[in-house]
C-alpha cells in the first residue's frame, strides 16, 4: 500500500513556563479570600472555578491544581511560529497577491499554507499539509511562588505565579500527502494557490518551475530529483465527472525533499520564550500507508525510511 501520511511523534525537554496563560483570580487558604494577580501559564483543561459541595461557585486554590489531570502545554500555534521563524522573520508585515508566487515556493507555502485577499480580486489560498497536536507536559514539576514588587510594601506589592522546573514534552503530527502533493491554480476548485482567474500553460509552467528550483536547493541528497509537473487537467481519481483543474503535481522525490527538510527542523527547534525554554530532544518519523497516527498505539508500528510510493490523489485527465 502506499503512503498516505508522514507520522510523527516529537518530544522536547526544557525549563520553565513557555506559553503563559496571563492573570486570573485565585482563592487564598491564609485570607479565605479572592486574590488577584495570579499569573498563570497554560494548562490543559484547566477551569479556575470551582464548584463547592454547597453550591457555591469560588476560584481555585492553585496549590490544588493535579498537574496529571491539568498538564502544562505549549500550544501548537507556539510551535509553529517558531517552526516557520527563518521564513517569516523576511516577510513585510501585510502580505499582497504580488507576493504569492514567493510564498507558494517556500516552507510557508508548501506546509503551513496562506489565504491572500484584496477586494475586487480573486483570492489566493493553500491548505497547510502539516497538522501539529499541543505539547504536553509529562513531568508535572509545578510550584505555587510568591513574588514581590521592588519600592514600598503595601498589599498590592506582592504577587504569585505557578512556575515550572524540568519540563519534558512530547506532541504528535502528521504531514497529509494528499495536500503536499498537489497545488491547485484553479479558480474553479475554490482553493487555488494563486488569484489568477486563468492559467495558460506558461504561467503555470513559471510557478511550477518556481517551486522546483525551491525543491533543489534546499534538498542534501544529490540523488533526488525533485520535480513540480504543471497540467492543465488534472482530476481527483476517486471523483467522477469532476472537471478537470489546473495545478501542480509533486513527484515522490519532492515529497522526500520536504520531508527531510521539516524533520531537519524539527530536530533542531528551539523555543525560548516566556519565562522558559524547550528545545527537542527526540524525533520519529513514520512513513504511514495504514492507520492514523498507528505510532500512538506502539512505536514497534513505526516506518522510519520510506519503502513504498506515495499515495496519488490526483492524475492527468484522460479527456
Amino acid at each position: 500500500m502506499n503512503i498516505k501520511t508522514v507520522d510523527f511523534k516529537l518530544e522536547m525537554v526544557g525549563h520553565g513556563v513557555v506559553n503563559n496563560n496571563g492573570s486570573c483570580t485565585f482563592y487564598s487558604k491564609d485570607t479565605k479570600s479572592e486574590v488577584k494577580n495570579h499569573t498563570m501559564p497554560k494548562l490543559r483543561g484547566f477551569n479556575s472555578k470551582v464548584t463547592l459541595d454547597n453550591g457555591d461557585v469560588r476560584s481555585v486554590d492553585p496549590n490544588t491544581i493535579n498537574l496529571e489531570k491539568n498538564p502544562l502545554y505549549i500550544s501548537a500555534n507556539c510551535l509553529k511560529r517558531n517552526l516557520y521563524r527563518e521564513e517569516t522573520a523576511g516577510l513585510p508585515s501585510v502580505l499582497t497577491l504580488e507576493d504569492t508566487d514567493d510564498i507558494l515556493a517556500s516552507f510557508i507555502g508548501l506546509c503551513r499554507g496562506y489565504m491572500l485577499t484584496e477586494k475586487k480580486k480573486n483570492t489566493a489560498k493553500r491548505k497547510g499539509s502539516i497538522f501539529f497536536e499541543d505539547m504536553v507536559d509529562t513531568l508535572g514539576n509545578g510550584n505555587f511562588e510568591q513574588f514581590a514588587k521592588e519600592g514600598l510594601r503595601d498589599k498590592n506589592s506582592f504577587f504569585t505565579k505557578t512556575t515550572f522546573g524540568t519540563t519534558h514534552y512530547l506532541c504528535y503530527g502528521s504531514v497529509n500527502i494528499e495536500d503536499l502533493r498537489f497545488i491547485s491554480l484553479d479558480q474553479n476548485s475554490d482553493n487555488s494557490a494563486i488569484s489568477d482567474s486563468v492559467v495558460d500553460k506558461a504561467r503555470g509552467e513559471k510557478v511550477a518551475a518556481k517551486i522546483e528550483n525551491y525543491l533543489k536547493h534546499i534538498s542534501k541528497d544529490k540523488n533526488k530529483k525533485p520535480e513540480a509537473i504543471f497540467d492543465g487537467g488534472y482530476q481527483r481519481k476517486s471523483y467522477f465527472n469532476m472537471n478537470p483543474i489546473a495545478g501542480i503535481l509533486l513527484n515522490d522525490d519532492a515529497i522526500d525533499t520536504v520531508i527531510a527538510f521539516l524533520k531537519e527542523r524539527l530536530e533542531n527547534l528551539y523555543i525560548r520564550q516566556g519565562n522558559g525554554w524547550a528545545k527537542t530532544s527526540n524525533v520519529l518519523m513514520d512513513y504511514n500507508n495504514s492507520t492514523p497516527f498507528r505510532i500512538k498505539k506502539s512505536e514497534a508500528n513505526a516506518v522510519e525510511e520510506r519503502t513504498t510510493p506515495y499515495e496519488e490523489y490526483f492524475s492527468k485527465s484522460i479527456n
